[in-house]
């Protein structure tokens, strides 16, 4: 069935109740540039057998609503661009999407311009290779979890996050992205984006080309304050911060609060106090709080960073 519909650019509403797909393996771009098609439901499909649903409702500019509640994808391993262009879709329940086998989600929500939220969450990545242009241009969607992701066996990550204008902050910090070879464009034009979490996955080991990954995200502020500098928009910049020794946008993301020796949940001059008595004794060991400046170590440099931070207003 792939095509089927395709260009059946006038057509408002349509009736798949008389279809029987047990057998169809390939629904490829079925709807894609039904223009004026406003609301379509999939519940009568039987897509069991389905292994492809690319570029599905691609271009369905008037498309409102869809109905994707008994859409069986356990199966499907090509979903790329599947929404790509449903500028006008306002909610998109995913709820019942199985990702288990899914290898290429590139393009999969680009240009949904209208979505205001999108739960991804529980979506399984193992498989996946693809991710270029996932959520570019989703440009009103102000929280977006892809915590869980795993990243493991992507290669292309080109604009992932692009033009998402109203995040303020992304987590990669499940991301593995050791594969990964193209990072361009993956943040740029996130004009509200001031924080990017990510975690000891996270490399640009086999990154070949990065361009202009970071241009226009001029509010980004890494986790020991590097600001945005025109002169760093690769993935030079593409690291957790280490302060002016090694400058990154990223910030790393902690279950604990950077300098809380005493765990109590904040920072106070008992910070310091222990801190110093733990220097003094040597006994700096296994409180990764007290590595303030994240360097790896724990010497007098933390202190004075410590000290800096409660005089920044810290406490």
């Amino acid at each position: 069935m792939s095509s089927m519909f395709a260009t059946c650019r006038n057509m408002t509403n349509i009736d798949l109740t008389p279809l029987n797909t047990a057998n169809v393996t390939n629904m490829s771009d079925m709807f894609r540039y039904c223009e004026s098609l406003t609301s379509v439901d999939l519940s009568l499909l039987n897509t069991a057998s389905v292994t492809n649903i690319s570029g599905m409702f691609e271009c369905c500019y008037d498309l409102t609503s869809v109905d994707l509640t008994d859409l069986n994808t356990a199966n499907v391993t090509h979903a790329f661009d599947m929404f790509r262009y449903c500028g006008v879709l306002a909610s998109l329940d995913l709820s019942s999407f199985n990702t288990a086998n899914m290898k290429y989600m590139g393009g999969m929500f680009e240009g949904c311009k209208s979505l205001t939220s999108l739960d991804v969450s529980h979506f399984d990545t193992s498989q996946v290779m693809g991710m270029s242009d996932m959520f570019r241009s989703c440009e009103k969607l102000t929280s977006l979890d892809v915590s869980n992701f795993n990243t493991a066996n992507v290669t292309n990550m080109n604009a992932m996050f692009e033009g998402c204008k109203s995040l303020t902050s992304i987590d990669v910090s499940s991301f593995n992205t050791e594969n990964v070879t193209d990072m361009v464009d993956m943040f740029c034009y996130n004009y509200h984006l001031t924080t990017i979490y990510a975690g000891s996955g996270w490399s640009t080991a086999a990154v070949t080309s990065s361009d202009n990954m970071f241009r226009g995200t001029q509010n980004i502020v890494g986790g020991m304050g590097t600001t945005y500098d025109v002169n760093h928009m690769d993935a030079e910049y593409a690291r957790i911060d280490g302060g002016p020794q090694n400058p990154g946008y990223f910030s790393e993301k902690l279950d604990f609060v950077v300098g809380d020796v005493t765990s109590d949940g904040r920072l106070s001059i008992g910070d310091v106090s222990i801190l110093i008595d733990m220097m003094l004794f040597g006994d700096t060991g296994g409180n990764a709080a007290a590595d303030v400046n994240r360097d790896g170590i724990v010497n007098l440099s933390d202190l004075t960073a410590l000290i800096d931070l409660l005089q920044g207003g810290g406490n």
